[in-house]
C-alpha cells in the first residue's frame, strides 16, 4: 500500500503577485494582503501574502495560479505606542477600515492586481 502526500513540489509554480491598493482614493500607507486558494472554484495550493507599504504590495513566496480569496488590512501608517493586556509597551497602527474581503484570479504568470478598498 503506498500513501501519497502532499509535498511542496506539488504546489508549483507559484507566481509573483504585485500591485496596489487603494482606500478612498488614496494609497494605503501600510498593512497586509493575504490570498487563500478559492477550493470550491479550483484554487489549491497553501496560501500568501505580502505586506503593504505606501499604496504596494508584492508576495515574497509567490501563490499557485487559479482563483483565490483575498483579505486586506489597512493601516494609517503611525505607529503609537500602546499598553496590551499584559501591561507591555507595543506599537500598534490604526485601521483605516475593516478587513476586506474580495475575490481575485492568479494567472499562469507573474500578476499585477490592483485593489480598490471601497469605503465601508
Amino acid at each position: 500500500m503506498s500513501i501519497s502526500g502532499c509535498t511542496r513540489a506539488s504546489f508549483e509554480p507559484r507566481y509573483q503577485v504585485s500591485g496596489t491598493v487603494t482606500y478612498d482614493g488614496k494609497p494605503v500607507p501600510s498593512g497586509l494582503v493575504k490570498f487563500q486558494p478559492d477550493v470550491e472554484k479550483g484554487g489549491y495550493g497553501p496560501g500568501g501574502y505580502a505586506p503593504i507599504k505606501d499604496g504596494e504590495f508584492c508576495t515574497a513566496e509567490g501563490i499557485c495560479a487559479g482563483p483565490v480569496k483575498v483579505s486586506i488590512c489597512g493601516f494609517d501608517g503611525i505607529p503609537l505606542e500602546v499598553v496590551n493586556e499584559d501591561g507591555k509597551t507595543v506599537m500598534e497602527e490604526t485601521n483605516l477600515f475593516k478587513e476586506y474581503p474580495t475575490l481575485a484570479e492568479i494567472k499562469h504568470a507573474n500578476t499585477v492586481i490592483d485593489f480598490a478598498v471601497p469605503e465601508l
